[in-house]
């Protein structure tokens, strides 16, 4: 649940017209934004809840562009993929339960990945990535706007990426790892040359994970890259480069 000054937050609307003019300011924010608002009560006091007419999985979802921060990719692997489960939900909302959530980002349903999600979710309302709330048995996630549009990401690359995966026999943990890899390299070749350094303090990963990456992605013709020395050229993007764009 989201108080009137959250959603003034969130969406630009003044809390006094939320509260006195509810009908025509939840028809404004679905017009404008596809989604619906709720106003309900609880202990006495008046709450707003949004339904974020998500798909079944990340992969289902249909938007073409979807927003990240550009220093999310440092973020440990599980917090990445979950933050990206974040962003992929429209407008940056997810309500659900936890299971939802995991099925959602495709994260296996165990007692030990749930009780993670608890963890990470926490982790990234430190870092101030996201605003994170528990209604009953649902949780309640959504973006901060000041980590908004700084960088994006396509769906088709994130498809991309879970295709390479499972072409390799690997989990999610390797697909966080291609996306990153994927978006560094994109981000280094403004600067060239680089070297591996560049990119793990990029992504936080180590030279042998960005090592196996790379050659998952170059097997995929998703780009070549030339070494000189320890450094790195490119030697031209032979893939749908459509993740990022500057």
């Amino acid at each position: 649940m989201m108080t009137a000054e959250e959603i003034s937050e969130r969406y630009g609307y003044s809390v006094s017209s939320i509260k006195k003019n509810f009908p025509r300011t939840a028809a404004s924010i679905e017009k404008k934004y596809g989604i619906v608002l709720i106003k309900c009560k609880k202990d006495g006091r008046t709450y707003y809840e949004i339904s974020d007419n998500r798909a079944e999985t990340i992969y289902d979802e249909t938007k073409e562009i979807v927003n990240i921060g550009k220093q999310t990719l440092n973020l440990a692997n599980y917090e990445f993929f979950c933050f990206l489960g974040i962003i992929m939900t429209p407008q940056g909302i997810f309500r659900g339960t936890r299971k939802d959530f995991l099925n959602y980002v495709g994260i296996p349903i165990n007692n030990k990945n749930l009780s993670m999600l608890d963890v990470v979710m926490q982790e990234l309302v430190k870092k101030e990535y996201i605003m994170f709330d528990v209604d009953e048995d649902y949780i309640i996630v959504y973006v901060k706007r000041k980590i908004e549009k700084e960088m994006q990401v396509g769906i088709n690359m994130i498809k991309h990426c879970r295709a390479i995966a499972e072409k390799h026999h690997k989990g999610g943990d390797k697909i966080s790892q291609l996306i990153k890899v994927w978006l560094a390299v994109q981000i280094c070749i403004d600067n060239p040359p680089f070297t591996y350094e560049d990119i793990s303090e990029l992504t936080g990963l180590s030279t042998y994970q960005i090592r196996d990456v790379k050659k998952m992605l170059e097997e995929d013709e998703i780009f070549k890259l030339s070494r000189v020395g320890s450094y790195y050229l490119n030697k031209g993007w032979t893939g749908d480069m459509n993740g990022f764009y500057s």
